[in-house]
């Protein structure tokens, strides 16, 4: 066996160091950089009292109109051209964040002020908000399925949620 010792190149010891060097020097810039990126601003939380409660019912009932309003308008036009998974798609992609938003913001309200919107009857409309979310998943199903049945059903409850939800003006 022929065992030669093993010499270290002086220059691999150095560029070694040299690395190590520029990496304890510049970690501290990457950290600042890092940890400088602004955070998203979150939503303003909403409050609900005496003096506001009209414009936050206001607020809510908008929402609400328009949400199904754009659900209901779509079904319609991807129903009559039996585009399915173009439906699904919008669904899932556009209106569904867009109720998320909204139902998470609505969620926190009725959360921290739960004692108020119960004592003024306001958790009917939080109630119909939230079950807007259903009605979609009900109409997206009626579609998969070819099931009549279905729809007739979530558009009844549509149209009596509206209806109920208008009378909060």
């Amino acid at each position: 066996m022929n065992t030669k010792p093993v010499h270290q190149n002086p220059n691999n010891r150095m560029s070694g160091s040299l690395v190590f060097f520029f990496a304890i020097l510049i970690m501290p810039f990457l950290l600042i950089a890092g940890c400088s990126k602004e955070q998203p601003e979150e939503q303003q939380a909403l409050h609900i009292d005496a003096l506001n409660q009209s414009s936050i019912v206001q607020l809510i009932v908008t929402d609400y109109q328009q949400l199904s309003n754009q659900m209901l308008e779509r079904y319609q036009s991807y129903k009559r051209i039996n585009d399915i998974d173009g439906f699904i798609l919008y669904r899932n992609s556009q209106w569904t964040p867009a109720y998320m938003e909204k139902k998470e913001q609505y969620q926190r309200l009725l959360h921290q002020q739960k004692a108020y919107i119960y004592r003024h009857q306001l958790d009917g409309l939080f109630d119909r908000f939230m079950n807007l979310q259903k009605l979609a998943l009900h109409l997206k199903h009626s579609l998969q399925d070819s099931d009549p049945e279905l729809e007739r059903q979530a558009m009844k409850r549509f149209d009596e949620d509206k209806q109920a939800v208008a009378l909060y003006l």
